[in-house]
């Protein structure tokens, strides 16, 4: 049986996080936050500390939302499980 890891639910390290952005290529490319699987985004406002995690806001009183075209078809694909 194959062993198939859950990277939807899995989270990310500061260190991968960090490592995956330097593998772009334009490093003044504007970074966004999704949570609907790529559909929408919004931009990172600020970084915060909660407890034992790290997480992103957007802090913006009218959220300035971006929609978007998913051109990846692994996306796709997992988006329509």
């Amino acid at each position: 049986m194959q062993n198939i890891i859950n990277w939807e639910g899995r989270g990310k390290t500061i260190s991968g996080l960090i490592k995956e952005l330097k593998s772009f290529e334009n490093q003044e490319m504007e970074i966004r936050i999704s949570i609907d699987g790529g559909d929408t985004s919004l931009p990172i406002s600020l970084v915060g500390k909660f407890g034992d995690v790290g997480v992103l806001l957007n802090c913006e009183e009218t959220p300035s939302i971006r929609k978007h075209e998913i051109t990846n078809p692994k996306i796709k694909h997992q988006k329509n499980k």
